[in-house]
């Protein structure tokens, strides 16, 4: 596959042909050897721009490894742009030209403001079989996932008098993704602290049987299997293993976008509260799984990520709630709850937005709140966000 798209601009060859032309007519007929000299002297030079930038056409290179720039909102970093100039001779008039979304902006030199990109402009002098790193400086102002399009690299010859366009034909593998701003939601405390006897499960609730932490003096009421032979060998004396606490539920969050009562500001207010839904679950070392009824091409129907737990969990959460886009396509909410229906699994905890159709229309929220599986509503005001216990007459705040 080419890497670039290449238009060659010799708009004044025809010119320098007819002028050397002409003066080679009056040359001879005239028998003035100087201007003789100077129509040979027109056509070196527009053999030579011709060669010079057939050359550049071939010897233009652009170092795309694939990497992600993740920040947040205000957050500044780097973006680097590596050309590399494979001739022998240098690139004294090269351009870099490239299209960013306006939600990052490059603290450098810009040629037009568009409706939604900008138009960055960088002109550099390159040495013979060198390379050369353009470093911008970057800051983030909005949640979104964009990258570099409509690169162009502009050479004209050392007169400026001709030109090659090079549009690169591949997808620049920089990637920039601002994460969402966190919204505090209140009410989660409360679910996080279920005591015994207050909700059924298949484990236990307060230890994880695979990963022990240390040991303990035996006592009469410690079950057999719990005793580590390793250890009362060791230490002469029975010694208990003692095992990582854990809440024994996962959160699962189900966040709806419907584009005919959602507007943007809704949509923004709703996945900052969920981002920091994935953070509270992070912090408190709950599993969390997130499902959307953004249309996805992959192995999945939707956009979704499946359950787990632990920073790189919560950094994949951030980039799928980063990816999502107004104009995305949506599928309907049955789509959603299908997915996110497993009956495998009954240690679940739903949490649904506030544009969530109404229960009485989905057969599965029914079936779930009278499974007795916990479910709330994530809920936003001028006064902050909240949850509400799901149900089908009214939701009492927590």
């Amino acid at each position: 596959m080419k890497e670039w798209r290449i238009q060659y601009d010799l708009r004044h060859g025809s010119l320098f042909s007819v002028i050397s032309a002409v003066l080679t007519i009056i040359a001879i007929f005239a028998n003035v050897r100087m201007l003789f000299l100077l129509a040979l002297l027109l056509i070196v030079y527009q053999v030579w721009t011709h060669f010079y930038l057939k050359v550049i056409g071939q010897s233009v290179r652009l170092r795309n490894p694939k990497r992600f720039i993740r920040l947040f909102p205000c957050d500044r970093d780097r973006l680097n742009v590596t050309i590399i100039n494979t001739a022998p001779f240098p690139l004294a008039n090269l351009t870099l030209m490239f299209r960013l979304d306006k939600v990052v902006t490059l603290n450098n030199e810009w040629l037009e403001s568009g409706k939604t990109t900008i138009l960055y402009k960088r002109s550099m002098f390159i040495d013979p079989k060198s390379e050369k790193e353009i470093v911008f400086d970057l800051t983030a102002h909005q949640r979104a996932a964009v990258k570099l399009v409509d690169i162009q690299v502009v050479v004209k010859d050392w007169f400026g008098l001709g030109e090659v366009r090079m549009n690169l034909d591949r997808i620049f593998q920089t990637h920039v993704i601002v994460y969402p701003d966190l919204i505090p939601v209140n009410g989660l405390e409360k679910i996080t602290s279920l005591r015994h006897g207050e909700r059924m499960t298949n484990v236990s609730l307060n230890e994880d049987l695979l990963s022990p932490v240390g040991t303990r003096n035996y006592v009469r009421t410690d079950p057999f299997n719990r005793i580590h032979w390793k250890a009362s060998a060791k230490s002469g004396q029975l010694q208990t293993k003692q095992l990582q606490a854990t809440n024994g539920m996962t959160w699962s969050l189900l966040l709806y976008f419907d584009k005919r009562t959602m507007n943007s500001a809704d949509l923004e207010r709703e996945i900052s509260c969920f981002a920091y839904l994935c953070k509270y679950a992070d912090d408190n070392d709950i599993p969390f799984e997130l499902y959307t009824n953004i249309k996805s091409f992959g192995r999945h129907n939707l956009l979704h990520l499946p359950a787990g737990k632990g920073r790189t969990q919560l950094a994949k959460a951030y980039e799928l709630l980063a990816r999502i886009q107004k104009f995305s396509l949506t599928l309907p909410p049955d789509w959603l709850l299908k997915e996110a229906d497993n009956p495998h699994f009954d240690d679940r905890v739903s949490f649904l937005n506030t544009h969530f159709p109404s229960l009485h229309k989905q057969g599965t929220l029914s079936k779930w709140r009278r499974s007795g599986r916990p479910m709330f509503t994530v809920r936003s005001d001028e006064n902050g966000a909240y949850i509400t216990a799901f149900c089908e007459r009214k939701e009492a705040v927590l």
